[in-house]
């Protein structure tokens, strides 16, 4: 099979076309920071350098153009664990920042009262966010779901894009899982322990 190469959002090839190219655009290769004793939005995400490929721009950063295409998307997937003292508020977004530091988001929950956890427990996430419309006013749409488990019973919530985020897709944009307690406690912590981002390219 011939090679497949893109630039700015799409692919060609001569002899092989399908409809989507996606690719792995990032894996963590150690876990982000636990975030505790906080009420201050914090990304949870490994950080650019325990991700791979980010030394030649990939990792948790979109090179600008890449998503500007009708159809094209990235999903974010991701592990860890969890612990909390009695049942305490937790916020979760997917954001992106561009170049520019302008940060849009493009889904979040609301507060969520969490279930009360002994020990530490596992959860995951997957979102993901697609091309609508493009260029510097662009519109991704898309949304996430978060499940944890209590040893008990499963919990979890959604994270809602109702009605589409506007970002400019003709800037490079880094990828943000943003956590926020709502009570402050060294109990009450989230880390990353696994991530990978996963990019979709149309060649429509």
């Amino acid at each position: 099979m011939a090679a497949i190469t893109y630039n700015t959002g799409n692919f060609t090839n001569s002899s092989y076309a399908p409809a989507y190219l996606e690719a792995v655009w990032g894996v963590s290769k150690a876990p982000g920071t636990a975030l505790h004793t906080s009420v201050a939005a914090t990304d949870i995400l490994p950080s650019a350098a325990n991700t791979c490929f980010s030394s030649v721009g990939y990792g948790k950063t979109l090179p600008a153009g890449l998503l500007n295409n009708l159809g094209n998307y990235f999903t974010l997937e991701c592990e860890g664990t969890l612990g909390t003292t009695s049942t305490p508020n937790l916020t979760l977004s997917v954001t992106l920042t561009d170049s520019a530091a302008t940060t849009v988001t493009l889904a979040t929950s609301s507060a969520v009262a969490m279930q009360a956890i002994t020990g530490v427990r596992p959860w995951t996430l997957r979102a993901t966010f697609g091309c609508i419309a493009t260029g510097a006013t662009a519109t991704t749409r898309g949304q996430g779901m978060f499940l944890y488990d209590t040893a008990a019973l499963l919990g979890g919530f959604g994270l809602v894009s109702t009605a589409g985020a506007n970002v400019d897709l003709t800037l490079a944009q880094t990828i943000k899982l943003v956590a926020t307690w709502g009570t402050s406690s060294a109990s009450n912590t989230i880390t990353v322990t696994s991530a990978r981002i996963l990019v979709g390219i149309t060649n429509g």
